[in-house]
């Protein structure tokens, strides 16, 4: 059963991320993919912890002309920061191996940026997670890199799969943000569109 405000909402996801849907369906959303082309381009003056945001406003609009029967759009970016560099999605396991060594041993950032358009509705946000990650030995790395094959995603790991379970020591703050959504602001943000609107 869901609640009244979300029992008629569905989302149109801009988004190809199955993690993302999974989320937004277990918190009770109806949910329909929608297209958003475009590259993941950023202006170079932006800060690291700007892009994200910056990018999921760019998905949402990109999305605005195929959401025929979804009003409301999300979209959302994901970005591992450590060190000053932005660790994206890795191009072969050789990139996602080097990526996994840097952040092996060592503390991150994860940040998501989410956009939600719901003409005259507009909001955005980014939120930070703080993710510790225990050594790794180069059988662990393999292991990880050839059983998941996490090259769709930020980092190169997700944190709900072998190495999120067994490697990581410690998350400070939302754990669902690391997931690539960060529901507990997410589901706030739609309640709050929801009760203004009905």
């Amino acid at each position: 059963m869901t609640m009244h405000y979300l029992s008629n909402m569905e989302i149109g996801l801009a988004s190809k991320s199955p993690r993302r849907k999974f989320l937004l369906e277990e918190s009770g959303f109806r949910v329909q993919l929608i297209e958003s082309p475009g590259e993941e381009i950023f202006p170079q003056h932006l800060g690291l912890s700007e892009i994200p945001e910056y990018l999921s406003m760019q998905k949402a609009l990109n999305a605005l002309p195929f959401a025929k029967n979804t009003p409301v759009i999300l979209a959302a970016d994901t970005v591992v920061i450590q060190d000053d560099e932005l660790l994206g999605k890795p191009k072969n396991p050789a990139d996602s191996k080097a990526t996994l060594r840097k952040l092996a041993g060592k503390s991150h950032q994860v940040l998501t940026g989410v956009s939600i358009l719901y003409p005259p509705f507009k909001k955005s946000f980014t939120v930070q997670s703080i993710v510790s990650i225990g050594p790794l030995d180069d059988h662990e790395l393999d292991y990880y890199i050839k059983q998941y094959a996490p090259f769709d995603k930020a980092g190169s790991y997700g944190i709900q799969e072998w190495l999120g379970y067994c490697k990581v020591k410690h998350i400070e703050g939302s754990y669902t943000n690391v997931m690539g959504l960060p529901m507990y602001e997410v589901y706030h943000a739609l309640k709050e569109m929801s009760l203004i609107f009905n």
